[in-house]
């Protein structure tokens, strides 16, 4: 569980990361990293928004 707190103070860091700067997409691989980590950013930015917490399983 990613409690509100830590999802708001994660949040907070993501809003300050552009991720096309921190992945170019001319070399291949960084277009993966690039779709993931934006994945995972909305994700913390919705529930930011929404002030949810984040369940995370592991299977």
């Amino acid at each position: 569980m990613i409690s509100r707190e830590l999802v708001s103070q994660g949040a907070s860091i993501l809003r300050q990361i552009d991720p096309e700067t921190l992945f170019a997409r001319d070399e291949g691989r960084e277009g993966w990293y690039l779709d993931h980590f934006e994945q995972w950013r909305d994700l913390y930015l919705s529930a930011d928004d929404k002030n949810e917490e984040i369940l995370v399983g592991v299977a």
